[in-house]
């Protein structure tokens, strides 16, 4: 479940902020894979058990996402300080403490914590962009 959140939030920041950095390929790239995670998600949250998730799922997703972030702040206008702010999804989904509840309350509170950062990327490229209003 922490591994589905993750990639969701990864995938959907990395998308969001490279779109928003002037590449729509790479958002399209990267909201792909945010959408892909999040179907993991939520079949997981339908049949409230949780999927087992390894290396096959977490691996690819994690360089993909890595890597579309990298090509969107070399090629397109992505601030660079926006990559450390996705390095930190992870590690959220990792140590926030869990409660004994349901697979999706437990889903909910990994992703309030998980989006958060992922709009946190977002609002960087976009306040680069010069599109902010405030």
């Amino acid at each position: 479940m922490r591994a589905a959140n993750a990639a969701t939030a990864l995938g959907i920041g990395t998308g969001g902020a490279a779109l928003v950095g002037a590449s729509a390929l790479l958002g399209q790239f990267g909201l792909a894979i945010g959408a892909a995670a999040a179907a993991h998600l939520l079949i997981q949250m339908i049949s409230n058990q949780p999927l087992p998730t390894g290396r096959s799922f977490t691996l690819p997703v994690a360089l993909i996402a890595g890597l579309t972030g990298c090509m969107a702040v070399l090629g397109a206008q992505l601030p660079w300080y926006a990559l450390p702010v996705l390095a930190g999804i992870p590690l959220v989904a990792w140590l926030l403490p869990l409660f004994k509840q349901a697979v999706w309350l437990q889903s909910l509170a990994l992703a309030l914590a998980t989006f958060a950062f992922a709009t946190g990327t977002i609002y960087l490229a976009w306040n680069v962009a010069g599109d902010v209003p405030f």
